[in-house]
Formats: structure tokens, sequence, C-alpha cells
């Protein structure tokens, strides 16, 4: 940033490499690999060559926030990168950003209303995620009807 003097970015954006990495507590060189790499485009301005900034949105910044919280469930920026080729993108500018996705176990699910579908391990397959607070209730039940036997 040695001599370039950065203006402030507004709500919405532009936010530059340094503005997102401090934004999302994230290193400068997470964010410029993931941006290098294409796993997160910037919108509102591509590499231009050397000594130009990237500049992101704010939606970009949503879906490097989403990104960010896939990792840190251990999810591998290719596994990612493979699950944002496989989201729905009809009339979405940033389908990491505009999807709801939830970690379940080793999976990531996308949740359309009722329905949650599998992105990772059987792409596509739909899965019954309803069933959890069941068995939560059900192993609640058991450890109460155990307790009961001991006393």
């Amino acid at each position: 940033m040695r001599g370039r003097k950065e203006i402030p970015p507004g709500p919405e954006g532009p936010f530059s490499i340094p503005q997102a990495a401090r934004l999302l507590g994230l290193p400068y060189e997470t964010v410029d690999h993931w941006a290098r790499t294409g796993l997160i485009r910037p919108s509102l301005k591509p590499s231009g060559g050397r000594g130009v900034w990237r500049k992101f949105s704010f939606p970009d910044l949503v879906a490097l926030r989403v990104a960010t919280k896939l990792r840190a469930h251990g999810i591998a920026a290719q596994t990612i990168r493979r699950i944002v080729a496989r989201l729905p993108k009809e009339a979405l500018v940033h389908p990491l950003a505009e999807h709801r996705l939830v970690v379940w176990g080793t999976d990531v699910l996308l949740v359309e209303g009722k329905a949650h579908w599998s992105m990772r391990h059987k792409p596509g397959q739909g899965v019954l995620v309803e069933l959890l607070p069941l068995v939560k209730k059900l192993r609640a039940d058991v450890a109460r009807v155990a307790q009961r036997r001991i006393a």
C-alpha cells in the first residue's frame, strides 16, 4: 500500500483487497490468493495488470465471508469451487452470497425453503434434515430414562 492513498469505501464498496482483508479479519495474502485463483472474483474491478487493485462490492464481501466460514469448518478451497459450480445460477450474480448454505457434518447443504440438498458428498441429493431434531429429542429421552433406572 506504499505510496497509494486509499479512498474510504461507501457502504456498497468499492473495497480494495487490503480493506476487504481488514473487514473480514483475513490475511491480505488469503484474499489476494482467492481473487487471483478465481475462488471469489471481485465484481467491481478485476485485476488489470501490475499495480491495479482489484475492487470488491459488498456482495463480494459476503461471498468472501461465506468462503471463510466454510474453510473454518474444514471445507477445502477446491471443494468450495466445486460447490459454487454446482449451485443454481439462474439470475444470480453472487451464488455463494445469495444461497443459504449449511455445514452439516462433513457435507455442505443448500437450503431452499424446507428442502435441503447435498452439495458436497452426493450433489443434488435431498437430505432429511428435519430428522435431526427428532434424533436429538430421542437421545435426550433415552438419557432421561437411563437416569431414572440408575436412581
